[in-house]
């Protein structure tokens, strides 16, 4: 039993180690777009650019992240579509920076979201589902 405690011992004082640099490639900030519609309400639009993972957050970095001038469109299943305008704003959950002003949420309906800036365009598209009876 000695042998074998001191094997274990030995072992742990002379077990190999090895330090190993990673290097987090940063592949420059991506867009961000977290927004919801939700019956009889207008859509509300989040867009910012990511932030860089290890680097200190605080709340310039963040109120520096949003997008203010973007040209976000949302076009409904009936046809109905608008421009959404710049606004600061916060839900029950989370801040918005552009709202809807005529398109209301309804249910049955799908939505497309079209979001221009520069020489980037995204897109998204949901449904908002009706209600069971």
């Amino acid at each position: 039993m000695k042998k074998l405690s001191f094997i274990i011992i030995m072992f742990l004082f002379f077990s190999c180690t090895k330090e190993i640099d990673i290097t987090i490639p940063h592949n420059g900030s991506q867009f961000i777009v977290n927004g919801y519609i939700e019956h009889n309400q207008p859509a509300k639009i989040l867009l910012s650019r990511s932030l860089p993972y290890f680097e200190p957050l605080n709340i310039d970095n963040v109120f520096e992240s949003l997008i203010y001038d973007a040209e976000i469109t949302i076009t409904n299943s009936n046809g109905d579509s608008e421009i959404l305008v710049p606004s600061f704003g916060l839900t029950d959950t989370w801040y918005y920076n552009y709202i809807g002003t005529t398109i209301l949420g309804e249910e049955g309906v799908t939505y497309n979201l079209e979001v221009n800036k520069g020489d980037t365009m995204l897109s998204a598209k949901t449904t908002i589902p009706k209600l069971a009876s």
